[in-house]
């Protein structure tokens, strides 16, 4: 599994797409940079994509939207779906080690990231739609319970997929 903590993405801005249109944060809810922890769910992908890659994200998506609905609703798990081969995108891939299609997860506090791992495995369950959602579901959970690691100091940069301000009003 690659993963990352202050060593890793520590530049990245935000401004990633969300996916699909995304419904309005429920009234108090953590807003992404906010002093809450905020696990960003990220699934990178390429421009031209086939359509297990369409499948493999539409798969995750639903994982996460459905094994972790309360968490969504408070914004504490946030997904992002990133095209890193437009040119805003492009510097992701070597700050995540990204060859093709890949799901990250990156914890943030007070909008830095603080670790970050990236999820081997995907492809393993590439066209068993219901196994990629179990795995994805399971590695989340467990990304979740983990602690930080060890001396891991907090990033001077944002972390990538931060919604703009006019993004975030739609949001």
């Amino acid at each position: 599994m690659g993963t990352g903590t202050a060593a890793g993405p520590s530049r990245a801005e935000y401004g990633a797409p969300a996916a699909e249109p995304t419904a309005k944060a429920p009234a108090g809810a953590p807003e992404i940079g906010s002093s809450a922890d905020t696990c960003v769910v990220f699934y990178f992908h390429r421009t031209l994509r086939c359509q297990t890659c369409l499948g493999m994200e539409a798969a995750a998506r639903e994982s996460v939207y459905e094994n972790f609905l309360p968490q969504v609703s408070d914004r504490m798990v946030v997904w992002r779906a990133v095209d890193f081969d437009l040119p805003e995108h492009t510097h992701f891939a070597e700050e995540f080690d990204l060859e093709g299609s890949s799901l990250v997860f990156a914890m943030t506090t007070r909008g830095k990231t603080v670790r970050w791992e990236k999820v081997e495995g995907m492809w393993t369950h590439a066209h068993e739609p219901e196994q990629l959602g179990k795995f994805v579901a399971s590695e989340l959970r467990r990304f979740l319970a983990s602690a930080p690691a060890e001396g891991a100091a907090e990033p001077e940069g944002d972390l990538p997929g931060r919604p703009d301000e006019a993004e975030r009003t739609k949001l």
